[in-house]
């Protein structure tokens, strides 16, 4: 409540001051407030991951999972985020969906014909969000994981992902660091 309190109240300074203040003075104290901003946001963020701890559950019974990976043209990528999923270690039953979005590199010909993957491939591309929720509703897994076709996750992520589910009935997704192919930025 602080954090937005202090905004607004700066907010209202800055538009105050806009009308007797030159816009590059404006520009200097908007920069100077955005870094300590991103500095109080950064350090909450910092805090809560260092509290976060693995959960100290021991699964009686694993669920089943299936990880869903949308894929659009990304022939270039798909096929090392495919290895690194059959290299997940899981206990309980695991299915791999493969959603290709109307790609027109060929990768959707190679996908087809892989084993240990069910295949679904739309037409046209449509969206990212509109495979993944194609791949979910065709999903038979009790606990649903996407990943996406230029990312490479660990060989433990759903050993330690899935337990946060049991220790807590009311935990409706969990977020794990994963590996980006060709990361460009920090989103």
């Amino acid at each position: 409540k602080q954090l937005v309190f202090t905004g607004l109240g700066l907010l209202f300074l800055v538009v105050a001051a806009f009308i007797n203040i030159p816009y590059q003075i404006l520009l200097l104290l908007f920069s100077i407030y955005a870094i300590l901003l991103l500095m109080t946001y950064l350090t909450i963020w910092m805090a809560g991951a260092d509290e976060m701890r693995e959960p100290d559950v021991k699964m009686k019974k694993w669920p089943s999972v299936s990880i869903v990976i949308p894929s659009f043209n990304a022939g270039h990528t798909i096929f090392e985020c495919l290895r690194h999923v059959q290299r997940i270690r899981y206990p309980g039953k695991l299915e791999v969906l493969v959603v290709d979005d109307g790609s027109k590199d060929g990768s959707s010909a190679t996908l087809a014909k892989m084993k240990g993957i069910r295949f679904f491939s739309i037409t046209r591309n449509v969206s990212k969000s509109s495979a993944v929720n194609y791949g979910i509703a065709r999903a038979k897994g009790e606990i649903i994981a996407t990943v996406d076709s230029d990312t490479y996750a660990n060989a433990d992520v759903l050993e330690r992902a899935v337990p946060y589910f049991e220790q807590d009935k009311k935990i409706g997704s969990v977020v794990l660091f994963i590996n980006a192919a060709h990361p460009r930025n920090l989103l």
